[in-house]
């Protein structure tokens, strides 16, 4: 575990923050000086601390979270930062290790045994990036509401420009009340990593500017709400499986969808667009099969689902089209670059942990790729246009309205919860992920949305 940190951090820096993501989507860090010990043997941290709800440092229902038992934490040196704000510091993600080995439940180790099983059993491999919304909100003065506790609700945004609008950059440098960065594709180790490391630094510039940066999904019943999309590519060596043609004519608007074509062998037809390579279709066909049940892990939280509506881009239904942004699974080409085709998850957002969201998110894919599955037909009108009978003939369902549904369709999808213990080497973790996520519906379910908000949005 012994690394020579000279080779990768500058002489200014002074202290390292181990930082890592936990099952509740809230990254957390430990201050640690002594870097070269500490890459050596770690730093103490009970198992337990996995699996804490964001409502508080309460133990899970689950054998997982009993406080018995201590894994390290190990920085890695191939995922460590100076940072340009406080140069004397630095921030390295950890492997979570049992004794000297990763242990089973670390998110990023994971990540790592999904990506190099789809390698090893199918040739695959992945690209990813990420969409992230925020917003800055002003930090309360002494005496006002709105403190990082959430107590007496939310203080204000930075602004109420609407959305790209340019006077909202004049009025104030920093930009608007919501923001979105978008980071570039990469493997998808490195793109979760990435995309914490973009969190902190959006959280610490905000700071700097008296400001308060909260990527959660839902802060006000009339604003737009934040997501954290999830794009993703599957390629075969030079080959990117996801290259397509999109239709040559959009349906008319409000006219029904196709009629369902069920999902059966890839190969057996013609393919769902024109171009799409069977095992592309096949992963596009997994995730869309298994989305009810892998929101879960993409939009984990109560509040997450407060987003999720009809016609506000956020993906409410479980269809698939090109280039249409109601449909929770988007198909995204640029004109003349066709290797730049890639499917947008977005029913996706910050409550969740990005190594294991995207490592559920490529299980659900390559159960579709193992069994050969097609795509049903591209919907490609607002799906929430559509009458209740029209979208039942087309086969378009809504995916889960709430936590406690997407918890339901977990439970149903026993062979996704098979294909997630399988992949992931263990079935502890997917269990425990779950009994977090039950220990937050139960406490928020009843909660209306301003309490929710005002308890969470500094924590997010």
């Amino acid at each position: 575990m012994g690394t020579d940190w000279r080779e990768v951090l500058a002489p200014s820096v002074q202290y390292v923050r181990l930082m890592w993501c936990d099952a509740a989507g809230i990254r957390r860090v430990v201050p640690r000086r002594k870097l070269e010990q500490a890459s050596k043997t770690g730093v103490g941290m009970a198992y337990a601390c996995m699996w804490l709800p964001a409502w508080g440092d309460s133990c899970i229902d689950d054998p997982a979270g009993v406080p018995v038992g201590e894994m390290r934490l190990v920085p890695d040196p191939t995922a460590a930062h100076v940072l340009p704000w406080m140069p004397s510091h630095a921030i390295a993600l950890v492997t979570m290790c049992k004794q000297h080995e990763p242990w089973e439940c670390c998110p990023r180790t994971v990540l790592k045994r999904v990506l190099a099983g789809a390698f090893q059993e199918r040739g695959l491999t992945f690209q990813m990036g990420f969409e992230l919304e925020f917003y800055l909100l002003r930090l309360p003065k002494e005496g006002e509401g709105g403190g990082s506790g959430g107590g007496g609700g939310l203080p204000p945004p930075l602004d109420t420009s609407n959305y790209c609008h340019s006077g909202s950059f004049d009025a104030a440098a920093p930009g608007p009340g919501q923001f979105e960065i978008a980071t570039g594709p990469a493997p998808p180790l490195q793109a979760a990593d990435s995309l914490l490391f973009s969190m902190e630094a959006v959280s610490a510039v905000a700071r700097k500017h008296g400001l308060l940066a909260s990527f959660l999904p839902k802060l006000r019943p009339r604003e737009a709400a934040s997501g954290r999309h999830c794009h993703v590519s599957v390629w075969r060596g030079d080959a990117n499986l996801l290259r397509h043609e999109a239709p040559a004519a959009a349906a008319a608007a409000g006219a029904p969808a196709a009629p369902p074509r069920v999902f059966k062998l890839a190969g057996s037809g013609e393919p769902a667009l024109p171009g799409l390579a069977p095992e592309g279709e096949a992963f596009l066909a997994g995730v869309l099969r298994h989305l009810p049940a892998l929101t879960c892990f993409t939009s984990p939280s109560p509040n997450s689902f407060r987003r999720q509506a009809p016609h506000c881009w956020t993906g409410a239904y479980q269809c698939y089209g090109p280039n249409n942004r109601e449909a929770a699974l988007r198909l995204c080409s640029t004109p003349g670059v066709p290797d730049a085709a890639n499917a947008e998850l977005k029913a996706c957002d910050a409550s969740s942990n990005p190594h294991l969201a995207a490592a559920a998110l490529i299980v659900a894919g390559l159960v579709g790729v193992e069994e050969g599955l097609n795509l049903p037909p591209p919907v490609e009108l607002d799906p929430g246009n559509l009458t209740d009978s029209q979208r039942k003939a087309a086969g378009i369902r809504p995916l889960p309205a709430t936590l406690g549904e997407a918890l339901e369709a977990f439970e149903a999808d026993r062979e996704f919860q098979l294909a997630l213990a399988s992949a992931f080497g263990t079935p502890t973790l997917p269990r425990a992920f779950m009994a977090v996520r039950r220990s937050e519906w139960e406490h928020f379910r009843e909660m209306p949305l301003e309490q929710e908000a005002a308890a969470l949005y500094a924590r997010y």
